[in-house]
């Protein structure tokens, strides 16, 4: 009998202080043991994408059959519960068969030394087993927590075929460390709780687009010819190309040059409102880590290209071909007497634009996520200078550039009737927009104000539509304005000019920080 009391306590013991496994894929994500990196079959299948004859490829076709996969998170946790399961029928057989042989008075006084080892035997499973059912079905019961990581991942599920392969990897193994350290060590991760959000907020889906063709032709037509030819192939190909998920190739980029004020941003922005796209403005010159940090840090430059992805958060959703506008291109590039650049990125800035602006690269890495990579084919990027390349780098230099890009010459700004085409057309847009009567517009004071404009010596259109607002302002309001201000109110467009230019003036000798 003692001999058989030893063998049932060293039989508990083992039961009741399981061997701990630790998984390998288990492991913190960091160093290089999880660095995901586009793998030769990715690039290979991008290279299969690749239509010699057509810069669009085909569409992938999708499986129509079900995934009748087993979710990883439930797989797991059923085996938890099967193991638990399984300890608590064994642990119940050995106290009957305990009680089977001892029986009588020796069980109770066998129990009574016990209690704390049978205790655990029993009582320890049931728990482990109400935690797994729990966990199953009413997560946010046992660790509110494990609820938004469950979330988050079906949010990736529903996704996945969007993503790149690296990026798939990478997404898989930060929720399943993210998961694990909640439901383990009711530990939740915020930095990589931020990366996994960052990521299932990137467009994987192009809009559709049918716009006006019209409207856009009617806009273009106050343009120099240059500048109509080159934007209407830039349109075709927009359209075109939104109605396939992924390219084959980019499409060209397109860099408008030109003085101050000449209108290279105003029409890259009216463009994107009539396609219909949202458009993203980035100022290169305010980026001192153009790759990023990564996402373990709180760094909060994400880089270039990642803001480009995440796009405006207020903007609804987010397309893939998406307007990029990048500008003051020729700032960041710009060097002393000495040849070294003046802005402290210009370095990185240079290599970021040989690789953004390649029509090839249709993915590019990103280094805040160990290199995963991202499709960015179907990006339409603008690229806004007063000076070329050339005219900046060299002719050695930007001969790469500028063979990669569509350099379109914004010269002596518009004339007086191109300028007074743009304000009408503006006018007509704001009415659509406010529901306004465009009839009730006095034209005399649109014409007024192109005129006060071309006097001025203003090249492009920037000033005369703040001048145009704020007459439409008045137009609006102005019966409220004169009753608060006790006197009649009109517009004055050569005051409206005199307090734009000592508005400019005191830009102008405020201090730089």
């Amino acid at each position: 009998m003692k001999h058989f009391i030893n063998y049932i306590t060293v039989l508990l013991m083992i039961m009741v202080f399981p061997r701990t496994y630790v998984r390998a894929e288990q492991q913190p994500i960091g160093g290089n043991n999880l660095v995901a990196t586009q793998t030769e079959a990715e690039k290979n299948t991008d290279k299969k994408l690749t239509d010699p004859t057509n810069q669009r490829s085909k569409p992938r076709r999708r499986s129509s059959a079900p995934d009748r996969k087993l979710d990883a998170f439930k797989k797991a946790q059923s085996k938890e519960l099967l193991r638990e399961t399984s300890k608590l029928g064994l642990g119940l057989g050995v106290v009957g068969g305990i009680g089977y042989v001892i029986g009588g008075s020796q069980l109770l006084n066998f129990s009574t030394i016990m209690s704390s080892l049978l205790g655990d035997l029993l009582t320890q499973p049931i728990r482990n087993i109400s935690s797994r059912l729990c966990i199953l079905f009413v997560p946010a019961l046992v660790k509110p927590s494990l609820q938004k990581a469950i979330n988050l991942r079906k949010q990736f599920l529903r996704r996945r075929a969007g993503f790149t392969t690296s990026m798939q990897i990478f997404l898989d193994a930060c929720i399943e460390q993210y998961m694990y350290r909640i439901q383990n060590f009711d530990y939740v991760d915020k930095y990589t709780e931020r990366a996994i959000e960052e990521i299932l907020q990137f467009p994987t889906e192009p809009k559709k687009i049918e716009p006006d063709i019209a409207r856009i032709t009617n806009f273009l037509k106050s343009y120099p010819t240059t500048v109509r030819t080159a934007m209407g192939d830039f349109v075709v190909n927009t359209i075109v190309d939104s109605k396939l998920k992924q390219l084959a190739k980019k499409s060209t980029p397109i860099m408008f040059v030109g003085p101050p004020g000449t209108g290279k941003t105003y029409l890259a922005k009216e463009i994107g409102k009539r396609l219909g796209l949202p458009t993203h403005i980035v100022d290169l010159s305010r980026y001192k880590n153009v790759n990023g940090s990564s996402y373990w840090y709180d760094d909060p430059d994400k880089g270039i290209l990642v803001d480009i992805l995440l796009g405006e958060r207020n903007k609804g959703t987010n397309f893939s071909n998406k307007i990029v506008i990048l500008d003051e291109v020729d700032k960041v590039l710009s060097r002393d007497k000495n040849g070294s650049f003046i802005h402290p990125s210009g370095p990185a800035i240079l290599t970021f634009l040989h690789t953004l602006l390649e029509r090839q690269e249709t993915t590019s890495n990103l280094a805040r996520y160990y290199n995963a990579s991202h499709d960015i084919s179907q990006l339409k990027i603008i690229l806004i200078g007063n000076h070329t390349f050339t005219e900046v780098l060299g002719e050695d230099q930007a001969m790469a550039l500028e063979s990669r890009v569509t350099i379109v010459t914004f010269g002596d700004g518009f004339q007086e009737g191109q300028k007074l085409s743009i304000a009408r057309e503006y006018l007509m847009t704001r009415c659509q927009i406010q529901g306004w009567d465009y009839n009730q517009i006095d034209q005399g004071i649109i014409e007024g104000i192109v005129k006060a404009d071309k006097q001025a010596g203003y090249k492009g259109v920037r000033v005369m539509l703040d001048v145009i607002d704020q007459y439409l302002r008045v137009l609006d309001q102005g019966a409220l304005i004169s009753q608060v201000a006790g006197i009649p109110v009109a517009f004055n467009i050569e005051q409206a000019y005199k307090q734009h230019l000592l508005s400019s003036q005191a830009s102008k000798d405020q201090p730089s920080e």
